[in-house]
């Protein structure tokens, strides 16, 4: 499951790297703080999606095209893959290669954010929404100076947000016209 992953870094001669961020586990303290994280990104989407119909219609279109063929099984691989993903880019590798503080995170929040413009579906909000959730999971990372407790928040966050969607019993109620 991990080749894929680790072919390209071991031929750009990253190995050393990715087997320390592959070492790297989530302690006990930490889970606390990865699922205060979760259920506060997850409260906020649900909040904006019910406050914001475009945020809310970007959102589910973006759903719709991602799990409308999943199964609830799947939609946990399908979220948290690149969530995890994300994180072990972003806040493993851009963030400490820009800064290892607060300007790293507010840096790669922001590019984060813009990088979720390039799918025609989303708007200004879901790109606004997106540095924010990367500020949170740049904060994280710093908090805990472990990247896998962003990624495990990442990802179950998509997996929340997907679960809701699919299941239908999380989603944000209709925004009033």
């Amino acid at each position: 499951m991990v080749a894929p992953i680790a072919s390209p870094a071991v031929w750009l001669g990253h190995a050393d790297a990715l087997q320390h961020y592959l070492s790297q586990g989530v302690s006990s303290p930490s889970l606390a703080l990865d699922a205060g994280v979760v259920a506060g990104v997850s409260a906020a989407r649900w909040c904006l999606m019910a406050l914001v119909s475009g945020f809310k219609a970007s959102s589910n279109a973006s759903n719709a095209q991602a799990l409308s063929a999943c199964s609830p099984l799947d939609v946990v691989w399908v979220g948290a893959i690149p969530g995890a993903a994300e994180e072990w880019c972003f806040r493993g590798g851009l963030l400490p290669a820009i800064s290892p503080d607060w300007r790293g995170a507010a840096v790669t929040a922001i590019v984060f954010g813009l990088l979720h413009l390039l799918d025609r579906r989303r708007t200004p909000v879901s790109a606004a929404w997106a540095t924010g959730v990367g500020a949170a999971y740049g904060a994280l990372y710093l908090h805990t100076g472990n990247v896998a407790d962003a990624a495990l928040a990442h990802a179950l966050s998509n997996v929340v947000s997907g679960l809701g969607y699919k299941l239908g019993g999380t989603q944000a109620p209709d925004t009033p016209s």
